[in-house]
Formats: C-alpha cells, sequence, structure tokens
C-alpha cells in the first residue's frame, strides 16, 4: 500500500468519526429531558392592601315601601382592610364598606349584607362574643351579633350614589350594641 493510499484511509477514517461524533452528540440533545417531573405549588398570604375576595351583596329599596328597585344595580366597591386597636376598654376593629348605585334617587335607600374579613396583620381579633357598636349613615343593623362576622343592615336615604358605611365593633359583647 502506498504512503497515499494510507494517509487517505486515515483522513476517511478521521472524518467517519468526526461525523459519528457529531452525529451522536446532536441525536442526544434532541432527546435530553429533566430528571424530575415534579410540580411546584407555592401560596402566601396577603399582609397590605384593602382587596377582600367576596364581599357580600346589597341592593337598592325604595323608602315609602322597602321595594325593590329592580332597574338600579348595586355592588360592593369595597371593604377596607379591617383596624384594630386597643381603647383600654378591649379591642375595636373599624372597617368601612363603599357602595357603588348609578341611578339612585333620593327616595331610595342601600341594603346590604356584608362580610367583615378577618384583619389581616392583627391576630388578636376574635369574632366569637363581638357585637356591632357603631354605624355612621344612620345605617341601621338587622343581623345578629352571633352572625359575625356577617353584617346585614341598611344605610340612610339620599346618600348618593356611592355612600359608604363604617362599623365599629368591639371583641366583647355590649350594652350599646346594634347588632340583635
Amino acid at each position: 500500500m502506498s504512503w497515499t493510499t494510507h494517509r487517505a484511509r486515515i483522513l476517511c477514517a478521521a472524518l467517519v468519526t468526526t461525523a459519528l461524533v457529531v452525529v451522536g452528540a446532536w441525536s442526544a440533545t434532541d432527546r435530553t429531558t429533566a430528571a424530575w417531573t415534579n410540580d411546584v405549588h407555592a401560596a402566601t398570604d396577603v399582609a397590605l392592601g384593602s382587596w377582600v375576595d367576596g364581599f357580600g351583596t346589597c341592593t337598592v329599596r325604595r323608602v315609602d315601601d322597602d321595594s325593590l328597585v329592580p332597574d338600579v344595580p348595586c355592588t360592593i366597591e369595597n371593604i377596607d382592610d379591617p383596624n384594630v386597636y386597643d381603647d383600654g376598654r378591649g379591642l375595636v376593629l373599624g372597617a368601612r364598606a363603599h357602595f357603588s348605585a348609578s341611578g339612585i334617587a333620593v327616595d331610595h335607600y342601600i341594603a346590604f349584607d356584608l362580610t367583615i374579613p378577618q384583619p389581616g396583620s392583627d391576630t388578636r381579633w376574635e369574632w366569637t362574643d363581638a357585637s356591632v357598636v357603631a354605624a355612621n349613615n344612620t345605617a341601621a343593623i338587622e343581623s345578629r351579633c352571633d352572625e359575625l362576622p356577617r353584617v346585614v343592615g341598611h344605610v340612610a336615604a339620599n346618600l348618593g350614589s356611592t355612600p359608604e358605611v363604617y362599623l365599629e365593633l368591639r371583641n366583647t359583647r355590649h350594652a350599646d350594641e346594634l347588632c340583635q
């Protein structure tokens, strides 16, 4: 065998080997998968803000006969994150609900069925013996204290299309309570 033939065979073997390595590497990367396939789930508590999921319901009613005004929609826009403080006589919780009733007339009022959220940043508050002791906008509370954090009631008429109600609660039953 001549020197040129020998060199041609070596060169051919090197090219074939290189081609096999490249093809092997390319085909191996096509089938690469992760060593595990577990799903990852994460959760966290919301600590700030005034967003609450599921505020409750509200309706617009006539003053003269308490009948529903079906063509005036009512929504609970927001319930601010409740504020809890100690006034020296016990814990007090303040919660403000914001309503929207575009088209409400001066002889209409808003009836509500709210669920007050648990104060996110204060773990001292408990609903067990709580009571509603104050409400602005001449709100009338119709629910029982043992139904808290649910509050059913209504605000006075002629408050405009975006009234609010501020409720003050105590963590103990109280002589001044507005709930039944």
